[in-house]
């Protein structure tokens, strides 16, 4: 399933790990994606994820997570 999570801090660092374990396609939907905050978010993933745009984030989902504090 194509999964955007926005946001890209400790809860969606821990679901997005868990969504790609299990086999999920995974957006972060952040407001500067090369930050390094964002990417350590992509690392945690151990790549299977990466980092865009809320806006793009929400288009390339099936389903969107909203995490944010």
């Amino acid at each position: 399933m194509k999964i955007g999570i926005i946001g890209a801090g400790n809860v969606s660092r821990t679901l997005g790990r868990i969504l790609t374990q299990k086999g999920h396609s995974i957006v972060f939907g952040v407001t500067n994606p090369q930050s390094a905050k964002r990417q350590s978010a992509v690392a945690s993933t151990k790549g299977n994820a990466r980092a865009a745009s809320v806006g793009e984030a929400a288009s390339h989902s099936q389903f969107l997570i909203l995490a944010t504090p």
